[in-house]
């Protein structure tokens, strides 16, 4: 039975080895559905602190963690690619300072919904930073998720409110730090990158909250909790799953799979905060999913369809 059983586990890791694609898709997943609990969670918790205290907060549960674990790899990291790393979270603690000041000003699924705007971002900012072009599938995919999130976050008067705007503009360096990543992915270990992007992520939020933030007197065990959780797994090894994902796979398709982090965010608003999808909503959610499917069925169908028309006389 042990030996079958080692075959079974060498089975499953020689499929993983060989799949690396899809083994990334299911680690963005993963990063999707983590991200999706928190916009719920810092509805709550920033009721008693300031976005830059939580942030600052959270990246340092976060260091306390990756720093004495994967020192080692850090240290073993070119002087070059350090700083880059640095500042990669540079840009990163800005996005995540301006999300939560923006979810203070509006709910959390429509600032889950806007922050998946990357999705759109992302592939024009790969172009000249990448290099890297789109294919039909992706593009189509990208054009889909667009459309539900504008039904998802624009009003019938075709405002946007503050809060929205606010979250929008993190989403654009949400983007950046995607393709940012990208380039560094496949020359830097993925554990020292996710271990750097949180170093400078959280200098950024010091600096926010010795400059615009005052640190509360007194907070709920719960709000430690959360803080905690979405410090040591919402950022901590996040970022290093991502560095790792994006050495297999492209900045837009990187942005794709996390459009399922929206989803994601409306689900645990629902459960957590009896916030509902009115109707247009609910399609734009769905045109997120389709999004996704196109994105990822698309490239799939091509081949199948030219084996097909090389097979027929």
């Amino acid at each position: 039975m042990s030996g079958f059983a080692g075959a079974i586990r060498s089975r499953g890791r020689s499929a993983v080895l060989d799949h690396p694609g899809a083994a990334a898709d299911a680690a963005l997943l993963a990063v999707a559905l983590t991200w999706g609990t928190s916009f719920a969670l810092q509805k709550i918790v920033t009721r008693q602190m300031g976005p830059d205290v939580f942030n600052a907060a959270r990246f340092a549960a976060a260091l306390l963690v990756l720093g004495p674990l994967f020192w080692p790899h850090v240290r073993r990291t070119p002087r070059r690619l350090v700083v880059e790393g640095l500042g990669i979270g540079v840009v990163l603690g800005g996005a995540m300072v301006l999300q939560s000041m923006g979810l203070m000003q509006t709910t959390a699924t429509a600032g889950g919904f806007i922050s998946g705007l990357p999705v759109v971002i992302t592939p024009i900012l790969a172009v000249p930073l990448l290099g890297e072009r789109p294919g039909g599938s992706a593009l189509a995919g990208v054009a889909l998720a667009t459309v539900g999130l504008a039904l998802i976050s624009v009003s019938d008067d075709l405002r946007v409110g503050i809060g929205d705007a606010v979250v929008l503009v993190s989403s654009v360096l949400f983007g950046l730090q995607i393709v940012l990543t990208g380039r560094i992915a496949g020359r830097a270990d993925p554990r020292a990158v996710g271990t750097l992007q949180v170093a400078g992520a959280l200098a950024v939020c010091v600096a926010g909250t010795l400059l615009f933030d005052r640190v509360p007197t007194s907070v709920t065990p719960d709000a430690v909790a959360i803080t905690a959780y979405l410090g040591i797994v919402n950022l901590g090894f996040v970022w290093v799953v991502q560095s790792w994902a994006q050495r297999h796979r492209s900045a837009t398709r990187t942005a794709l799979v996390l459009t399922m982090e929206p989803v994601f965010a409306a689900l645990f608003a629902w459960l957590w905060l009896g916030e509902s999808l009115a109707p247009r909503a609910a399609l734009g959610a769905a045109a997120v999913l389709g999004a996704m499917v196109v994105a990822s069925a698309g490239p799939s169908l091509t081949t199948f369809l030219r084996a097909r028309g090389t097979m027929e006389p």
